[in-house]
């Protein structure tokens, strides 16, 4: 098994497992996530605390016989046993179930969509297995893989795992502040910066070079054709779209700001509204895009908004995608210097620091920081017919006694009075009274008047 040393975050995931862990009955979990989100490390630091025996098994696409003959040798040297045979993959699963009668035993089967397709009915084996041995044995079983749409079918009433399950972990990005110890030495504002590219995902946050700056850390791992993570992305697409018609037209209508279902119709050149909210659905359903509505109106279809999940992702259809050419034939830094990093530290990085700011709203909220508690967190949306204006507020929070409304901003020049004054005035546009505001800033505040406003600065977000 891999040690990961640099295995950072994921305290709560962890702690759930060893939940599991510690438990001395039979428990079945289940563990998915998009490619590259970590789960494997997560698991393998799970188990790396454990000192019952553990057998962590890789499935693989072959055959019944393949895998039953891998899983046999993992077993006979984790148990230090001559060689087994078994006839099959479920009497290689009985004899671990029996040996759990005797003794703690943690079973990993990682890429668990492969075992499935290279056995039919295995999912029926291991219910039968549980249903034998569920009061008996305490081994524990943790099931995970990548295919996101197979792993949830797990949990579905018509699957023989339904009820079997006792823990579901879908394992998600890591927020901006377990993604900055990865690079602990940058400065704030480039662990912001860093964070819009790279995201949460452990694995591409490993890759980075805490040494360098973080524009050096971008030109070197995505603005070069040979860039590690322009492979990332150019095998990412194929292998996960290639079932997926008009997936490229909604990620480039999307990273040119088209949020909305009509407006992504629109600026794309999908055939229709049907074709497009089949797409959609499948997007969201491996999670590689998002849907948002505001907080204030959830149930409108109309008001919901389409966001690309991956910043890497992002990043890629927002600068490289559309400038293809160019990106071949310049040397990454003029690549970088004159088609990206203009819009990049105006536009995109800004727009980032925003769900960095919801990001720490929400950690300061379950830690039992913020008084009362949060209830809701997100997009205000506002609609004025007669003056024919609408819009949205981008970091909005809800308690008991109403509306906050942040505004982060990200710029070189300190919040002064005249930003505040200016913000102020939105809500009112929209008809909204009695509202409390709150600011965030890249570069402090000179205010004369900051009674009753919430003010966070850029360290406060990494302390």
């Amino acid at each position: 098994m891999n040690n990961y040393e640099d295995f950072k975050g994921r305290e709560n995931y962890l702690m759930r497992l060893k939940n599991i862990f510690d438990s001395e009955r039979f428990s079945l979990a289940v563990v998915y996530g998009r490619r590259r989100i970590g789960k494997s490390a997560l698991i393998i630091e799970a188990l790396n605390q454990r000192k019952e025996r553990k057998i962590y098994y890789e499935c693989t696409r072959t055959t019944n016989k393949t895998n039953t003959e891998l899983l046999a040798q993992e077993i006979q040297n984790i148990f230090d046993l001559p060689p087994l045979f078994f006839k099959d993959f479920y009497q290689a699963l009985e004899f671990l179930f029996r040996e759990g009668e005797k003794e703690n035993i943690i079973l990993v089967l990682d890429e668990y969509p492969y075992l499935r397709e290279a056995i039919v009915g295995i999912d029926s084996s291991l219910q039968r297995l549980i249903d034998i041995y569920q009061n008996k044995s305490r081994m524990k079983i943790i099931i995970c893989g990548s295919y996101i749409d197979v792993m949830k079918s797990l949990n579905e009433s018509s699957n023989p795992l339904y009820g079997r399950i006792d823990l579901t972990l879908d394992v998600t990005s890591m927020d901006y502040y377990e993604a900055s110890l990865f690079y602990p030495s940058r400065p704030l504002e480039e662990k912001v910066a860093l964070y819009a590219v790279f995201v949460g995902v452990p694995y591409y946050n490993s890759k980075i070079d805490d040494k360098v700056d973080a524009e050096t850390n971008i030109i070197n791992l995505i603005c070069s054709p040979t860039a590690r993570f322009i492979n990332e992305i150019t095998m990412l697409l194929p292998s996960e779209l290639k079932k997926i018609n008009n997936a490229n037209e909604i990620f480039l209508a999307i990273a040119k700001g088209n949020r909305k279902f009509s407006n992504i119709l629109n600026a794309s050149s999908v055939s229709s509204s049907p074709a497009l909210s089949k797409t959609l659905d499948k997007l969201l359903e491996m999670e590689l895009i998002q849907k948002v509505s505001p907080i204030n109106n959830e149930t409108d279809k109309k008001k919901t908004n389409y966001y690309i999940r991956d910043s890497l992702l992002e990043f890629y259809y927002t600068f490289i995608f559309p400038n293809l050419s160019s990106f071949v034939l310049n040397p990454p830094k003029v690549f970088f210097s004159e088609y990206v990093k203009d819009k990049f530290y105006q536009q995109f990085v800004p727009k980032v620091f925003e769900r960095v700011c919801r990001q720490y709203l929400i950690r300061q909220n379950q830690k039992g920081l913020i008084i009362p508690p949060l209830m809701k967190i997100g997009k205000y949306y506002y609609d004025l017919p007669k003056e024919r204006k609408n819009g949205e507020f981008d970091v909005v929070t809800q308690d008991k006694n109403g509306f906050t409304f942040y505004e982060c901003k990200f710029t070189e020049k300190p919040v002064d009075d005249s930003v505040v004054n200016e913000e102020k005035k939105q809500p009112a546009y929209a008809g909204l009274r009695n509202i409390r505001f709150g600011f965030f800033s890249k570069n402090g505040f000179q205010l004369k008047d900051y009674q009753g406003l919430k003010l966070i600065s850029l360290d406060q977000l990494y302390q």
